[in-house]
């Protein structure tokens, strides 16, 4: 992933006060939930989001990225009705196997050989052929380290590897490739989402995904998420319709299909796509 590089002390500075707030109001939610030994579990894995994802540049809307793991945990931890430690792990880890598996498998490569100290650096060689591996890899570690909830959550919170896919098909233009990605990814997102735990973990996500504000109106990346998105936002509504009881997020259902049918109004109807 690219490496954000700021232009002067005072990005740098401004950058940092950002994360250390975020942080701080992160661990002060969390200590209004978990006792002791939850919260020590909580904590390796916000060091360990940390360590993956500071290095990341910023997101489009110009926060440090590690702010939408917190953000992301933060609101399962506000609309999880039951809630686990598990969950939150799995929210602050939610793009880590995704965006930089080379940290975690290093992490599993330090513990095979204590007395090196490996520093990987994936280049677009290593991305399109050695990508899975690294995966698999960091899926066994974090099995290891968090348990076989954990990892299946991230493992079913991890998409698939469209971009190589579409990429190998012949014969499609790329509005097809295009097209296909988005359809395979809104299958995924249909296909986990009827999980209560899954459902309630990628929502949070989601939500935070599909807000288009911070992006120039008909600026490529704002159209390509206006594709990708419009059909999900359906998707999820059509579900929470469906969900009894038990779910975890059925006393707030009605709440957020108001929300994601509001922001598809605003944002997404017109979208040649729906």
């Amino acid at each position: 992933m690219p490496v954000e590089v700021p232009f002067n002390q005072t990005e740098i500075n401004e950058r940092e006060k950002r994360i250390e707030q975020s942080l701080a109001k992160f661990k002060d939610l969390l200590a209004t939930r978990f006792n002791q030994e939850e919260l020590s579990k909580i904590n390796t894995a916000l060091n360990l989001m940390l360590e993956i994802h500071l290095p990341q540049k910023d997101r489009a809307d110009g926060k440090p990225f590690i702010q939408h793991p917190l953000e992301v945990a933060s609101k399962v931890i506000e609309i999880g009705d039951k809630l686990t430690p598990d969950l939150v792990i799995s929210a602050l880890l939610h793009d880590s196997i995704e965006d930089m598996p080379e940290v975690i498998f290093a992490k599993r490569a330090n513990k095979k050989f204590p007395n090196h100290n490996y520093k990987l650096t994936i280049n677009e060689y290593l991305k399109k052929n050695y990508l899975q591996i690294f995966r698999d890899w960091s899926f066994r570690e974090i099995d290891q380290e968090y348990g076989s909830r954990v990892s299946y959550y991230l493992d079913n919170l991890t998409n698939h590897d469209f971009d190589s896919l579409t990429e190998e098909l012949p014969g499609l233009s790329l509005e097809e490739k295009n097209a296909l990605k988005n359809g395979l990814y809104a299958d995924h997102v249909k296909d986990i989402i009827k999980d209560p735990d899954l459902c309630l973990l990628k929502y949070a996500d989601f939500s935070s995904n599909i807000d288009l504000s911070s992006l120039a109106p008909e600026s490529e990346k704002y159209l390509k998420l206006k594709r990708k998105y419009a059909s999900v936002i359906l998707i999820f509504i059509d579900q929470l319709k469906k969900i009894e009881r038990n779910h975890q997020l059925f006393d707030r259902k009605e709440m957020i299909i108001a929300d994601l049918k509001n922001v598809y109004e605003k944002q997404y109807k017109s979208s040649s796509n729906v």
